[in-house]
């Protein structure tokens, strides 16, 4: 028998400037974040970069649920106002917090991004 999942979201604030400050290459919780279900499967992550990212080259990917959800995103990218629309997805693997990490050889020194992921769980199919 069909069922009909309903789409839910969770949302992060990666603030490089303030609490979320971090050095190249590193894994970071933002402070302010939320939790993907396990077995949850992403659909799409949109970004809104409210200040602009800065650092000497570099890429950014976010990570919900123990696996990555978006492809790497150049820190040019992440201009003043830009908006990330990105669908790599994937299946959690855990239940864990929204999280970004940084790649490159130099830390990002700057930026606020608004990070909302979206998701079905669909829990046990059998």
């Amino acid at each position: 028998m069909a069922y009909h999942p309903k789409k839910a979201y969770i949302s992060a604030i990666y603030d490089v400037t303030g609490a979320d400050a971090g050095t190249a290459g590193q894994t970071i919780t933002p402070v302010d974040t939320q939790k993907l279900p396990d077995n949850a499967v992403v659909t799409d992550v949109s970004i809104f970069a409210e200040t602009a990212f800065v650092g000497s080259g570099g890429t950014l990917t976010v990570n919900a649920g123990g696996v990555d959800v978006t492809a790497a995103i150049a820190v040019g990218d992440l201009g003043d106002e830009a908006v990330i629309f990105d669908s790599t997805g994937g299946k959690a693997t855990s239940a864990a917090e929204i999280k970004a990490t940084t790649h490159g050889s130099n830390a990002f020194t700057a930026g606020k991004a608004h990070i909302i992921v979206g998701y079905f769980q669909f829990g046990d199919l059998s």
